[in-house]
């Protein structure tokens, strides 16, 4: 059984078009009022409320808001490219970062600059453990191959002990001695 979306999700569910003509609507000319456009919208089989087209309004202007400076970020990457300031994927990162930022922080939008920082935070955590992964991969090789050494040692150990008792005729009690002592560092 599906789980229907929350009240104020049924808009932000619409294709982009159908939000589009949603907004200009309730905000083109002529304005409607929000009884109106959510009679508008029952009219055309949406249910919804003044109260989920009130939330649905605030974050629509939200993600116009970011479809706007992604576009100016995009834009300015391009510019940077052909101007040869931007020559790899970091600088890349690292511009569109600081101009999305500015943009946000320009224009006021809070929840799209904490938006940001907290992505920031999470890509630098996302590194962090990353670095600490590639360590812990070196100490392991290190640790495997200081294992490997060890274990060829006692194997040329054994092997010396082996080829020692065959030209004196047999295995001693001191070279059998030998052999289950390296035998038990493996």
């Amino acid at each position: 059984m599906e789980t229907p979306p929350r009240p104020q999700a049924v808009i932000q569910n619409l294709p982009k078009e159908k939000q589009d003509a949603i907004w200009e609507y309730r905000f083109g000319k002529p304005r409607h009022t929000q009884l109106q456009t959510v009679k508008w919208l029952r009219d055309d089989g949406i249910t919804t409320s003044s109260g989920a087209l009130s939330y649905w309004e605030r974050s629509y202007v939200v993600e116009r808001k970011m479809d706007d400076n992604k576009v100016a970020t995009d834009q300015m990457i391009t510019r940077g490219k052909a101007e040869g300031w931007i020559k790899t994927a970091e600088e890349e990162q690292a511009i569109a970062q600081c101009f999305f930022n500015r943009l946000a922080a320009q224009e006021m939008d809070a929840k799209a600059w904490f938006l940001m920082q907290s992505v920031n935070v999470e890509k630098e955590k996302l590194a962090l453990a990353r670095q600490k992964l590639d360590q812990s991969r070196q100490e392991l090789e290190l640790k495997l191959k200081q294992y490997e050494d060890r274990v060829a040692e006692q194997k040329r150990k054994i092997e010396t002990a082996v080829a020692s008792s065959k030209s004196k005729g047999g295995l001693t009690p001191e070279t059998l001695a030998q052999i289950e002592e390296a035998a038990k560092l493996l």
